[in-house]
């Protein structure tokens, strides 16, 4: 199965290469948005060493891109981006593409979620689902929740949420689809909802010190 990386976070990325080499699932080709300037050194050596082809485009939904990967015809396509990526892009992998959501689905969709969870006393995870034309709508490869403590900060829970449950999570999903494990739960529009960027003053009220 031929993986390739999309993504515009390369620090991100890069602990997933790392994480998933060390789970026996290996990318073939990792695309990043940018110029291929010094800044990237560090990725060029990491993919000189572990042998996997780097490539640079100027953005994910570019004609640049899409040509790059028609001609790499991944099985899946990852993405780790901020973009929305396009129907076009959307097409090329033969599998689909996946996605990591730092959220609960189908219950929160969009940007904040994790706030939003906390705000409203919800539960705390991450999800891996592949990528459809709406907005964190994809079918929902695996998924895994956060046990919350009493003695929680918020910072306490994004941090553990990010390095116990996110790249665990989509290595889950990769390995799943790997070996033929992979069972995909649809979800519902009317399951879920939508939530747009939280205001700063009330993500400071979040942030402040829980009563236990």
């Amino acid at each position: 199965m031929k993986i390739c990386l999309l993504t515009s976070r390369p620090s991100a990325a890069i602990q997933l290469v790392y994480y998933a080499q060390t789970r026996g699932v290996r990318f073939d080709d990792v695309i990043i948005v940018g110029d291929g300037g010094d800044k990237f050194f560090i990725f060029k050596e990491y993919a000189q060493f572990n042998g996997f082809g780097l490539h640079f485009v100027d953005d994910p939904n570019g004609v640049s891109c899409i040509r790059l990967l028609t001609e790499i015809q991944p099985d899946i396509l990852k993405i780790v981006l901020t973009e929305i990526i396009r129907k076009p892009v959307l097409d090329i992998p033969k599998i689909g593409t996946l996605n990591t959501h730092a959220a609960i689905l189908p219950r929160y969709r969009g940007v904040d979620t994790g706030y939003w969870a906390v705000l409203e006393g919800e539960k705390v995870g991450v999800v891996e689902h592949f990528v459809d034309e709406g907005v964190d709508t994809g079918d929902i490869v695996c998924q895994c929740e956060l046990e919350i403590r009493p003695e929680d900060t918020i910072n306490d829970i994004f941090y553990r949420n990010h390095y116990l449950n996110k790249w665990q999570v989509a290595t889950k999903a990769l390995l799943m689809i790997q070996n033929g494990a992979m069972n995909p739960m649809p979800q519902k529009p009317e399951d879920g909802r939508h939530y747009f960027a939280m205001h700063s003053k009330l993500k400071q009220i979040i942030k402040e010190p829980r009563e236990n």
